[in-house]
């Protein structure tokens, strides 16, 4: 994956400062501006091509910073709010101002017992999830990365990667090229045990996976203990192909399911 070149904007000049260097540790070329008239002024020079912007800040607040920006540079640059507001009329007004995305709910969902257990250990801040998750949102990242909603209401993330990409993953697997991954977690716990994730797979496998990433084979690899993701994902179509005790301990109960194959 090439390198990008991100600004990161936030008045808060820690949370700015260690942001940047997580991105930096990555590869990417970052610049850091600490409020929104000095923002507009490096996005001037430097031509970001991913805007990572908090929205409460003095002088010029987010929402402006991103229009400006927007005037600037079109759909050139992709712009990110990394505010800790995340009410529905936050992030509606957010998409209005010219922001792509706002990762307050991925955050949020990721903190929670039943994701943290059996998805990802719980990060560390807010903005370990915008380094990690941020790349993902962009053409020509390795990981696709999407927002699952249900009737309007966003309740879920899924993501698909080609496995060649991950070549340690790939050798301790033991497949062939033109196979795809793909992760799953519900974050509305309320939602959970409801026939929505086998839904969600069945559609976005098809669609995605097969039809738009040409994959001739899906893989999921939940834990051996998650049952029920277990469950949800034979019920999408897969079948167990193999368990596999990866690097840190863990067993992946490994299902595959097929292009050809009926769900």
């Amino acid at each position: 994956m090439d390198p990008r070149r991100i600004l990161v904007v936030d008045d808060n000049a820690d949370a700015a400062d260690s942001l940047g260097m997580l991105l930096q540790v990555r590869g990417d070329e970052v610049r850091v501006a600490y409020d929104g008239l000095e923002a507009l002024e490096l996005a001037g020079k430097f031509n970001p091509e991913v805007v990572l912007l908090d929205i409460g800040m003095p002088k010029i607040s987010g929402y402006d910073v991103a229009r400006r920006l927007r005037e600037m540079s079109g759909d050139a640059v992709f712009i990110v709010a990394i505010s800790g507001w995340g009410q529905e009329g936050d992030r509606k007004r957010a998409r209005e101002s010219g922001f792509d995305h706002h990762f307050k709910q991925i955050f949020l969902w990721l903190i929670r017992p039943h994701v943290a257990k059996w998805y990802a250990a719980e990060p560390s801040s807010f903005a370990e999830v915008v380094a990690k998750y941020g790349p993902r949102t962009q053409d020509g990242n390795a990981v696709r990365a999407f927002i699952v909603t249900l009737d309007g209401a966003e309740v879920g993330y899924i993501q698909a990667y080609a496995i060649e990409a991950f070549p340690d993953y790939r050798e301790q697997l033991g497949c062939e090229e033109g196979v795809v991954g793909v992760d799953l977690f519900i974050g509305e716990e309320p939602l959970l045990h409801r026939g929505i994730g086998p839904q969600v797979l069945r559609r976005f496998v098809d669609e995605v996976v097969f039809a738009s990433m040409g994959a001739h084979a899906c893989l999921a690899g939940p834990d051996d203990g998650n049952s029920a993701s277990i469950r949800a994902f034979e019920k999408a179509g897969f079948r167990r192909w193999k368990t596999v005790r990866m690097d840190d301990e863990r067993n992946e109960c490994v299902l595959r399911r097929e292009r050809d194959a009926r769900p």
